[in-house]
């Protein structure tokens, strides 16, 4: 493994291990994945499991590849993992050729809201040793949704249970019954979520159907808690500055608007003076249909993305935008969180409220441009979200800052975890790969239009 475990994670793994079911409750950006991928790579070494089903939620399937990729750069490149990205319910046949390989399919946790997903996941994994990790496991936390019922039934049949979040309770203690119940029956005690309910809450509202309060806390923490794993700082070994990738596929809608949008660009000549310009230009626009600047695209992948993302941070966090459009179109989608909002169209007496509103708690959520990248100091938000970004490599670490600090100045006390969206596609990877300088970025958009990759 490329990359040295922390103390926190190697606990963790060596628990999991031991026990063969453990909710990782580690706050966001404290290395989750990575400790499940460990544990996943350890069984398998003392020939526990031959392979592994992870469902994750589909936009961070990418992130899931990438981490083995990351971490697990020598096993791959030795054939000793093989990774299998499934495509919605249509899982493959197991790979004839996998002896004495690790194989980790990936799945999205939608799909098993279906029981062809978990009729097809069961015919691929008959007979075979595996493990079982659920990801942003408060997706399974209803325990009469079809999904939750379908986790449950495919992870009996796991040697190895993982169930992975850093928000296990959401609006109550009641959450915890669907996720204990998929590591296994006998952890809560109760065989129903009615008898859950009966035991642990106390009910009352229309028809006695809403939970009012709670009761035998101790009695339900004394049984779970061997079998979780809690890690709400950050530590003293862990990065203080945690950056994560989530893949977004475009619609069909998308797609072809940019090969139409390219199609007008096909004849620049390199030799023109301005062409720097013009290839800036083009990407400019290509920016814009990838983001959902334009009320045309719709749904846009990326706002959906970000609601998802965002119902995993509880604390304060800020999102930075390259275009206003796709500021608005966020800001509308968030209402019913009351986010603030900072951007140029804004007086500085209106930008200066923001920020302090900000700053003082009045909302945990700031939708900014990069005309806020500049000025503010935002060190109280652990979370930063780039939806789009500016081709100025001065704009990108500004803006990265606000919630960390600069020499001289009372910086960050906790991590940060930035997290980039971006487009699987060729002109928004460019953009990422190709932040210190605008002429070099012009350079493989030329590039990017001779060849026509995607």
């Amino acid at each position: 493994m490329a990359t040295k475990l922390a103390k926190h994670q190697s606990r963790a793994m060596q628990k999991a291990l031991r026990k063969g079911r453990l909710a990782l409750f580690h706050k966001m950006g404290r290395g989750k994945t990575l400790t499940a991928l460990a544990a996943l790579m350890k069984a398998w070494w003392d020939q526990r499991i031959e392979c592994a089903a992870v469902f994750a939620p589909a936009y961070l399937k990418a992130v899931w590849r990438d981490e083995v990729e990351k971490h697990f750069k020598d096993a791959l490149t030795d054939g000793l993992i093989r990774v299998v990205m499934v495509d919605g319910t249509r899982w493959p046949e197991y790979p004839e050729d996998a002896a004495g390989q690790l194989v980790i399919f990936i799945a999205s946790i939608e799909s098993l809201a279906y029981a062809k997903t978990l009729n097809a996941a069961k015919k691929t994994l008959n007979g075979r040793k595996f493990a079982m990790v659920i990801d942003e496991a408060t997706a399974i936390k209803t325990p009469s949704a079809k999904r939750t019922r379908h986790a449950w039934q495919l992870g009996q049949l796991a040697r190895l249970r993982l169930a992975l979040t850093g928000t296990p309770i959401t609006n109550g203690i009641e959450n915890l019954y669907a996720i204990f119940r998929f590591l296994g029956p006998d952890i809560i005690g109760t065989k129903t979520y009615t008898a859950f309910k009966s035991r642990y809450c106390v009910m009352g509202g229309f028809q006695q159907k809403q939970v009012i309060g709670y009761r035998n806390k101790d009695e339900l923490m004394m049984r779970i808690m061997p079998y979780a794993d809690v890690q709400e700082t950050n530590p003293d070994d862990f990065p203080q500055r945690l950056f994560q990738r989530i893949e977004v596929e475009l619609t069909p809608q998308q797609k072809a608007a940019l090969k139409d949008l390219r199609k007008g660009f096909l004849n620049l000549d390199p030799d023109n003076p301005e062409v720097i310009t013009t290839a800036l230009t083009f990407l400019l626009r290509a920016q814009q249909i990838i983001g959902g600047a334009f009320e045309e695209i719709n749904p846009s992948p990326k706002h959906e993305a970000l609601l998802e993302l965002l119902e995993g941070i509880q604390e304060p966090v800020i999102i930075w935008f390259r275009f206003r459009e796709e500021l608005r179109r966020a800001e509308s989608a968030l209402r019913h969180l009351q986010p603030l909002t900072f951007h140029g169209d804004m007086s500085e007496k209106a930008k200066a409220e923001s920020s302090r509103a900000f700053v003082d708690g009045k909302s945990s959520i700031m939708l900014t441009t990069y005309a806020g990248a500049r000025g503010q100091t935002w060190i109280h938000a652990p979370y930063a979200i780039f939806f789009s970004r500016s081709f100025s490599y001065e704009d990108n670490e500004q803006a990265a800052a606000r919630n960390w600090g600069r020499i001289g100045q009372e910086g960050q006390k906790r991590a940060v975890v930035y997290y980039d969206l971006i487009a699987n596609h060729a002109l928004d990877r460019l953009v990422h790969q190709n932040l210190k300088g605008k002429r070099e970025l012009a350079v493989e958009v030329i590039n990017y239009l001779k060849g026509g990759a995607t």
